[in-house]
């Protein structure tokens, strides 16, 4: 039996909790975050939904690395669940003021330094604990993946996403995705369209879908079943992508064949084989691992990254940039590691001005990604 720790108890955090607290090989969850209310919310509807699970919460910042290091040391958990970020991906919705319009614009990429920012804080306090457990990644893995890998800090696996498309193709096809072998090569960018059920324009690559072995290409599936809504609605799908896969991760878990986001911090989303820390390539044989690289590098564009050079830098694309041009032209300067809290300053000027001057290492809990 294994303990589960899980950063950002907020929003699609929550949801994940109590599945994972009802998973067989689940002795005890630990819940850690700023919120205390969130902890205790989150504690409760997992309780309601597992009576007499056993779930803790603890207060903790994150962001404050040698804190959240004797943290991992005293809990040892044996898998660590990634849930926090600085701001959710959901902020901006509702919102049509000049400076949220040119961001959302922009693309993801833009507001990267607010998915990022904690992910490395928690990558940092992992190697100052000695913690070798598998960390799964759920804020915007596709990008910060890879951005983590660069600094020698790649979480071990990310979630949603391509698993998510993956849920969608098993649906249109009728098929059970832990017993039906269904493989997905696809990327975040292209995921929060096929979800809602929007196909590419004409000429545009889709997710490469297969089904079987030997492996049928049937790309159109992801866009076939009812159109998601972005938000709780997604949140939902994403919790439903999550689990198979933090149980998979578990010591002496049965084996999954699955499709995540960076595995080992590679651009983008992959077939894997899981069992416990070990995470293997499960890639079709009509492509190899350069060719799905190269593919999700390129799709990585409709999220506004041009380019992660080997020093982590993030470079946006040139529609990114014109995005938020008239707004600031600094948003969509390259980003570098070290710069992260200043753009985040920067960002919270514009978009939250109240909370800006405070800095990123003040800024209250975000939802996960």
């Amino acid at each position: 039996m294994s303990k589960v720790l899980l950063i950002g108890p907020g929003g699609v955090g929550a949801l994940l909790a109590a599945e994972v607290a009802a998973l067989a090989g689940v002795s005890e969850v630990v819940l850690a975050g700023r919120s205390e209310a969130r902890l205790a919310a989150a504690r409760q509807a997992c309780l309601a939904q597992v009576p007499g699970a056993r779930v803790r919460g603890v207060p903790l910042d994150v962001s404050a690395v040698d804190r959240t290091a004797e943290v991992l040391a005293t809990e040892r958990p044996d898998v660590l669940v990634m849930c926090a970020s600085l701001r959710s991906a959901w902020d901006l919705l509702g919102r049509s003021d000049r400076e949220a319009t040119a961001i959302t614009q922009a693309g993801l990429a833009v507001r990267l330094p607010y998915m990022v920012s904690l992910p490395l804080a928690l990558m940092r306090a992992v190697r100052e604990a000695g913690i070798t457990a598998p960390v799964a990644n759920l804020c915007f893995p596709d990008v910060t993946g890879p951005v983590l890998a660069t600094q020698g800090l790649a979480p071990t696996v990310g979630l949603g996403n391509v698993g998510m498309l993956l849920l969608r193709a098993a649906e249109a096809a009728g098929l059970d995705p832990r017993r039906d072998l269904i493989r997905v090569v696809g990327h975040h960018a292209q995921m929060f369209t096929a979800a809602q059920g929007i196909r590419p324009p004409a000429g545009e690559e889709t997710p490469r879908t297969y089904l079987g072995d030997p492996p049928r290409r049937a790309d159109d599936l992801p866009y076939l079943p009812a159109a998601r809504q972005p938000g709780s609605d997604f949140d939902r799908l994403t919790v439903a992508a999550a689990t198979p896969v933090i149980e998979a991760l578990l010591p002496g878990a049965a084996p999954l064949r699955w499709s995540v986001p960076a595995p080992e911090g590679l651009p983008g989303g992959y077939p894997v084989r899981l069992q416990g820390a070990s995470v293997t390539m499960d890639l079709p044989a009509d492509i190899t691992l350069e060719e799905a690289v190269s593919l999700n590098s390129g799709w990585a564009r409709g999220d506004g990254v041009q380019e992660i050079r080997p020093d982590g830098t993030v470079l946006m694309t040139d529609a990114a940039r014109e995005a938020v041009e008239a707004l600031d032209p600094a948003l969509g300067e390259p980003l570098r590691v070290e710069d992260l809290p200043e753009r985040v300053a920067l960002l919270d000027h514009h978009l939250h001005p109240a909370s800006a001057p405070t800095g990123a290492a003040a800024r209250p809990e975000g939802e996960p990604c």
